[in-house]
């Protein structure tokens, strides 16, 4: 049976989830895989390049075939500065006095006051539409999103797919719980109850309203909530994760299932597979020598010497860098290898953020530092310590026993990422100098901490070899209902 696919790209990162499965589909079963980017982004073009060089085809945001001819055409539209852009860099020249209040007010006209719901609701049924127009035009046996929450365009796939009688799949990677969400929206006006507008989206539809640190929020402003409502586009549960009603949620391990019923959520579609690059892990830990002899011959390391793999956190300072430190990005991440190249003799094996690219980050180039094209998913389990910034991938480190120094530079705080008893948290440059030098200094100090780290592996994760056959079966399974 050749099976057509349509993968949806929201988000940068979210192509590595959707390939991984494709792949998988594509070495047991002849399939006709469509990639559709949902908006563009930095390394868009990247990702089409190599999709398009795998035989899948893609479809740009505008809705046209990309090809290698026309490609780059659309980074002219991402890099061109849209009004929130605009605004942002206006209200920076003004007083933080008055430019607070002025974003809080342009977010209550935009987002929140009932005026705005017929623009929301207008946005929301022309995506809707054009849902329904590209299942229609490309008649896809199974449709695969990376995730599903309430303020992602989500739920207008599972609707359509409901109605063309498609069966859509979550494979979700990113998570996050209530508390996470509502820290972000704590400080907002436009997501307090206390307004007329969301305090009737309350009354009406409490799944939408949760009560954090004194006060009532709403996950969506009113009109954008209300717009939703109307068009049957978001799931029951708006505040969780990906406590979504498409036909079949494929999870990882039994820690992201826990997330998900600690939140309230008891859902029957799900099935705890694995993901793809568990099997990858799995394979390098089974030949762990052999390949770290390769990665050290490859980047011409030191074998006596420790390998630490670090994780670039991506550039979001214009909307989250006043929660930080630093004046900019690139001297919060100059600081950070500052920091790491501190200590003598241990080698960093720098990973670049899917949105990001190297070239972008060359400044950060410094003797015994690297930086490496592989996948996390083959780095990690090869590496003597991983350092990240709040990620989800420490669950790839939890897994494989190699422990983490998670400087939180952001200050995210988000809870459901900081996992494995062998994980160190920080969430400043004097705790992360003071911790890293502890870590090479204290006698036995990583060994200690590699011993907490293996634990419970398989609870986040199923290291067993068999992550590609448990999500090829289930996805096939459901093609033939």
């Amino acid at each position: 049976m050749n099976i057509s696919l349509l993968c949806v790209v929201a988000a940068g990162p979210q192509t590595t989830e959707l390939l991984e499965a494709t792949q998988a589909l594509n070495r047991s079963n002849p399939i006709n895989a469509s990639f559709l980017f949902e908006k563009e982004y930095e390394t868009a073009e990247q990702h089409k390049s190599k999709l398009h060089g795998l035989g899948y085809h893609c479809i740009n945001s505008d809705g046209s075939r990309y090809s290698v001819e026309t490609a780059g055409s659309l980074q002219k539209v991402y890099k061109r500065k849209n009004w929130r852009d605009i605004a942002r860099k206006w209200l920076k020249h003004l007083p933080d006095w008055l430019s607070n209040p002025l974003q809080q007010f342009i977010r209550y006209l935009m987002y929140t006051q009932i005026g705005a719901y017929p623009y929301w609701f207008l946005r929301y049924r022309l995506h809707l539409n054009r849902c329904s127009t590209f299942i229609e035009s490309i008649k896809p046996n199974l449709i695969l999103l990376a995730v599903d929450a309430a303020h992602y365009d989500s739920g207008s796939w599972i609707k359509a797919s409901y109605n063309h009688c498609v069966p859509c799949v979550v494979i979700p990677f990113a998570m996050a719980d209530k508390e996470t969400l509502a820290e972000d929206r704590v400080n907002l006006i436009a997501n307090n109850a206390v307004l007329p507008e969301n305090w009737l989206l309350a009354r009406l539809y409490p799944q939408w309203s949760y009560e954090y640190k004194t006060k009532k929020l709403v996950e969506l402003p009113a009109a954008q909530a209300f717009s939703k409502q109307s068009l049957g586009i978001v799931m029951s549960h708006p505040w969780v994760y990906n406590a979504s009603e498409a036909n079949l949620i494929l999870l990882e391990s039994e820690y992201a299932l826990d997330q998900l019923s600690e939140q309230g959520v008891e859902l029957k579609n799900v099935i705890i597979t694995g993901r793809v690059a568990h099997d990858e892990m799995y394979e390098t830990m089974c030949q762990r020598d052999r390949l770290r002899e390769k990665l050290v011959n490859d980047y011409g390391l030191n074998p006596d010497h420790p390998i630490v793999t670090a994780a670039l956190t991506p550039d979001k300072f214009e909307i989250f860098g006043w929660r930080t430190e630093f004046k900019d990005y690139r001297s919060m991440v100059e600081n950070w290898i500052e920091i790491l190249v501190s200590e003598n003799n241990i080698q960093i094996l720098i990973s670049v953020h899917p949105s990001d690219t190297q070239d972008n980050v060359r400044y950060l180039e410094r003797s015994r530092v690297f930086f490496a094209s592989e996948p996390l998913s083959r780095l990690i389990p090869l590496s003597d310590l991983y350092v990240t910034d709040c990620s989800a991938t420490a669950r790839i480190a939890a897994a494989c026993g190699v422990p983490v120094l998670d400087y939180d530079l952001y200050q995210f705080n988000l809870k459901f990422n900081q996992v494995g008893d062998g994980l160190v948290y920080v969430n400043s440059k004097s705790d992360f100098e003071r911790e890293w030098k502890n870590i090479w200094s204290e006698k036995d100090r990583l060994k200690e901490l590699s011993a907490l780290q293996s634990k419970k592996g398989g609870y986040y994760s199923l290291l067993d070899g068999g992550a590609e056959k448990r999500i090829v079966t289930s996805l096939v399974e459901l093609t033939r209902r």
